[in-house]
């Protein structure tokens, strides 16, 4: 029969056991011999040793699937069981949504929205809180399938509105696309790491139990040292309520959560100052954000500005107008905080005023740290909205780091109610960045290629693969060159690929490879996702 050996469970050779077959028949029948020309017994003891090396296999794939590296479905199921840990079913897509309106107005659970082609109800309910919004609540897609949810699509009102009170939502990050059910080669490294859990620590048993969770992409958990004492967890997908006791259940110490800080990499000395983050802020333009903890340029600390969207990870600073008023030729401006104006006069700009009249590229004279004035012929009349003005950092000083932007819209903070205390538990939803894909190849092959089958073959390839990369990982060429040329090898060999250029776009914008490498980086904190209709492959 068959050995165990450090490699596993090793196969009989059929010689073997039938030499073995006949010591076991001579022993029960001394004086036996099957070595007779044509024999019966020989005919007998041959249609036996066949049976035995069926046996032996049998014997053999069983032994050498008691492992989620090698064990057939049943037993990865029965090992996952054993683990506690069940096959994904898939999810449909989901979205954190926020709502504006009326303070005190009621969120229910079963609150529907839509973005114009599908329909999301609200899982947790909320409340409209004294500032006029909701938290981000988490909602659930009413119809399977995968889409992506960009930000700010998600704006129309499904369920009724209470008369008399006002009601809006948008979201202000990417939904997660929905996931079909786990494949088995997923399935088997979760259950692998679920068996590792315990021996390898926090960050291992967290992703196990965060697995469990329904809704949860795997892809789309992961667990970062940020300090010697602090972590911060990143999870797609789930309802916010079971990831947090998820976390609340698999973490050493809740204390040492973190969550997404946005820094401000730097900011210019300039009329408006521009500033750049360490990550996509994800910033609309006339988003309210504040600075906190700059050194250096310490002015622009702890006030309201108005971003105008520049880049992914740079904006301008502006100022909000508290008061606005024409008089005699004149304009007298008053901001919100410190505009920062040189004394006497600079050139400036008014943006979002309406009147529009007032609106403009004008010649400015300081009056204060928070007025100033501009010359205007013609009355504009009573300023309807307020707008804002450009931010002039000149002369506040040379920016030297630490200062933190807000909001960041990418944490989630649940509170989880363990009666009787209140635990507060932050994690990361990490935002969706869309990838798509130029591809240019061609082949020496003299002999007929059809394009048309080489791109469908190669387009569900690297669909599948930029689709697997895990949160904050990198695309890498070498990957992409692989999958593409493993797809169409049935039709052109490897060998005879003589061409392949990638263009790869990054939510709009070409991004290259790290200098000196293959490695194609996004947001550290974000995933990428892609569609066939976003990768393009052309012979050429």
């Amino acid at each position: 029969m068959a050995t165990i050996t450090t490699a596993g469970a090793v196969p009989a050779t059929p010689t073997e056991l039938r030499d073995e077959e006949l010591a076991n028949a001579i022993a029960l029948s001394p004086g036996l011999t099957a070595n007779l020309p044509g024999s019966l017994i020989e005919d007998l003891s041959s249609t036996a040793a066949g049976a035995l090396v069926v046996q032996d296999a049998a014997y053999v794939d069983l032994v050498n699937s008691i492992s989620p590296y090698s064990a057939n479905k049943f037993i990865l199921l029965q090992l996952g069981n054993i683990y506690g840990v069940q096959i994904g079913v898939g999810s449909n897509t989901s979205v954190y949504v926020t709502f504006s309106g009326n303070a005190g107005y009621v969120i229910p659970v079963g609150f529907t929205v839509s973005d114009g082609n599908y329909q999301y109800t609200v899982q947790d309910g909320g409340i409209i809180q004294t500032n006029g919004q909701s938290t981000a609540l988490y909602c659930l897609a009413t119809q399977t399938g995968s889409w992506a949810v960009p930000i700010g699509t998600v704006t129309q009102i499904i369920t009724s509105v209470a008369s008399g009170f006002t009601l809006t939502c948008t979201n202000l990050v990417a939904g997660v696309p929905g996931a079909d059910a786990q494949p088995l080669v997923d399935y088997q490294a979760q259950v692998i790491q679920a068996g590792l859990a315990v021996a390898q620590g926090m960050p291992t048993f967290l992703k196990t139990q965060l697995q469990l969770v329904s809704g949860v992409q795997s892809r789309l958990i992961a667990v970062q040292q940020v300090s010697s004492n602090e972590w911060q967890v990143i999870v797609g997908g789930g309802d916010p309520y079971a990831v947090a006791n998820a976390i609340f259940t698999g973490v050493f110490d809740i204390s040492n959560l973190v969550g997404s800080t946005t820094s401000a990499t730097a900011i210019t000395n300039a009329y408006p100052a521009v500033v750049t983050t360490n990550i996509n802020h994800e910033f609309t333009t006339g988003q309210v954000i504040q600075i906190n903890g700059a050194t250096g340029m310490t002015a622009v600390n702890a006030n309201n500005y108005v971003a105008i969207v520049l880049s992914q990870t740079t904006f301008s600073l502006n100022v909000p107008i508290s008061t606005i008023t024409w008089a005699t030729g004149t304009v007298t401006v008053t901001t919100a905080s410190a505009h920062g104006l040189p004394v006497g006069t600079s050139s400036g700009n008014i943006y979002g005023t309406s009147p529009i009249e007032y609106n403009g590229a004008y010649t400015f004279t300081k009056t204060g740290t928070t007025t100033f004035t501009y010359p205007l012929v013609a009355n504009p009349g009573t300023a309807l909205i307020k707008g804002y003005t450009g931010y002039d950092s000149v002369s506040s000083g040379t920016y030297t780091g630490n200062g933190v932007v807000t909001p960041n819209f990418r944490n989630v903070t649940v509170n989880i109610n363990d009666y009787p205390d209140i635990y507060a538990i932050t994690f990361v939803n990490p935002p969706q960045q869309t990838v798509a894909i130029s591809l240019t190849w061609n082949t020496s092959s003299l002999n007929f290629v059809s394009p048309a089958a080489v791109a469908q073959l190669g387009n569900s390839a690297i669909v599948n693969y930029i689709n697997s990369i895990y949160v904050g990982q990198p695309i890498n060429v070498f990957e992409l060159e692989n999958v593409f040329t493993a797809a169409i090898s049935s039709i052109v060999p490897t060998s005879l690929v003589s061409r392949m250029v990638y263009i790869v776009t990054i939510n709009g914008i070409v991004t290259v490879p790290g200098a000196g490498t293959s490695l194609i980086y996004g947001d550290p904190e974000s995933y990428f996702e892609t569609s066939s209709s976003l990768v393009t492959i052309t012979q050429g």
